[in-house]
């Protein structure tokens, strides 16, 4: 069977046009070479047909065939596409240079390097200075993801988490030295992650003028979906969901290529249906039954293309989880205050919801919120967030349970001002603002990322 033969059924391209480092393989900014992380992304980019680095000699044999029908051949087709993705990774592991691999976590001082995760499991590696920020960080990553500028970099954070799933969110002006200050002993416990936080109230606008920013979200939100402990999930919405994204994932399949046994087992052996369902939904549920829906309700989504399956994951995922928003769980007023969830996003603004209440209650817009800053409140480990509102004559106060949570709320804000007000100059009031000072150390005091 000829390549282009191969290439008919199995989708051999990556889901992300143009984008680079968010899906299997990952540069590193300090060695230029590259590193494969395990993901959906990087299943697919697998099975691109494998050519030598130096653009000579051939690839493997491939496997005759003859005499198979059309559910036989895909499979066939699908395992000799994996003996060309193991004959290609066997092909760049040798002209890879291991002495140079970084550590699995570089510290801040580590020859200055930062390791910062993508959506997918792959990381890039920063080379940083004491007065590098985050914002040129980010600026730097979001240029690798796609080989330029970003028309919407500014959609992108930088956060810390640890094993215990405590979050910090970084806010753009704060610098590598800061960083290092406030975890000074505890780096190795943190891992980075760059994420698409603030988002636009168009994802069709987003789309068209920056795919890789688009793609990088999807990823984004596809993986959050099925790391998502779920408390409950509709077993038929998470079907509808799963085979979207086998369709995406496959673009060319048959429509019936799914009714065939040999075919199921190569999906579920050689792919894994956790890539399309959440733990909890393949724990919950008997292997045939789950096989029989995905195979009926495969059928609906079989004629939709690229994009359409992704807007429609968008749409179908949304009733059951919002991913277009943050929430909070803090009070209203400092002293005697009222509990409630505050919910943050580009639709609601400002909103919050009672424990009785159905929808949000709006309080404020992003474009009218002057200025805003933290505070350390009454009451053990407590802080204050207060905003002003443009027609107010009081503070909007909110107390949170801690500082970390009323930091990662102002980043939020700050962001979303940013955004709607087409602004770069932050309006949080951050007592850690000020230039970083320099001790005694010999520390490179570059301000740029590389």
């Amino acid at each position: 069977m000829t390549s282009k033969n191969m290439l008919r059924f199995l989708r051999t391209q990556t889901g992300s046009p143009g984008l680079s480092s968010s899906n299997s393989w990952t540069e590193d900014a300090s060695d230029s070479f590259m590193t494969e992380s395990p993901s959906l992304s990087g299943f697919r980019s697998g099975l691109r047909l494998a050519t030598p680095p130096n653009g000579q000699g051939q690839g493997p044999p491939t496997e005759r065939s003859s005499g198979r029908h059309q559910g036989q051949e895909w499979v066939a087709m699908a395992r000799e596409q994996q003996r060309q993705a193991e004959w290609a990774q066997a092909q760049t592991q040798a002209t890879a240079r291991p002495d140079h691999l970084p550590a699995e976590r570089p510290t801040m001082s580590d020859k200055s390097t930062l390791k910062v995760y993508l959506p997918n499991g792959g990381f890039n590696v920063v080379k940083f200075g004491d007065a590098t920020d985050i914002k040129g960080i980010i600026q730097l990553l979001t240029c690798r993801l796609g080989g330029g500028q970003r028309a919407f970099s500014h959609l992108y954070a930088m956060r810390m988490v640890n094993i215990t799933g405590d979050i910090h969110c970084l806010h753009q002006d704060t610098t590598m030295y800061q960083v290092h200050e406030k975890y000074a002993g505890h780096e190795e416990e943190w891992r980075y992650e760059l994420r698409v936080r603030y988002i636009p109230t168009d994802l069709q606008d987003l789309y068209e003028k920056d795919k890789v920013t688009f793609y990088y979200y999807y990823d984004q939100v596809r993986n959050d979906y099925l790391k998502k402990n779920f408390e409950s999930l509709d077993l038929d919405t998470a079907i509808q969901l799963c085979c979207i994204e086998i369709r995406r994932f496959f673009k060319d399949m048959p429509q019936i290529a799914l009714d065939k046994k040999s075919n199921f087992e190569y999906l579920e052996k050689e792919v894994g249906l956790h890539k399309f369902l959440p733990k909890n939904v393949i724990n919950a549920n008997k292997p045939k039954p789950l096989r029989k829906l995905i195979q009926q309700h495969f059928k609906k989504y079989a004629v939709l293309g690229d994009l359409e399956c992704m807007f429609k994951f968008f749409e179908i995922l949304k009733s059951v989880y919002r991913f277009d928003q943050e929430r909070y769980r803090c009070a209203l007023g400092s002293g005697w205050s009222i509990p409630v969830e505050l919910v943050i996003g580009p639709q609601q603004g400002i909103s919050y919801m009672t424990d009785s209440a159905v929808q949000p209650t709006h309080m404020a817009d992003f474009s009218h919120i002057q200025s805003l800053q933290t505070v350390v409140g009454e009451g053990v480990g407590k802080a204050v967030l207060q905003l002003r509102v443009a027609g107010s004559a009081e503070l909007l106060t909110i107390t949170c349970p801690s500082l970390s949570e009323a930091e990662n709320m102002a980043d939020l804000v700050d962001g979303y001002c940013r955004l709607v007000n087409n602004s770069t100059t932050s309006i949080w009031n951050r007592k850690d603002g000020q230039p970083p000072k320099y001790g005694h150390r010999s520390r490179r005091r570059s301000g740029a990322a590389s």
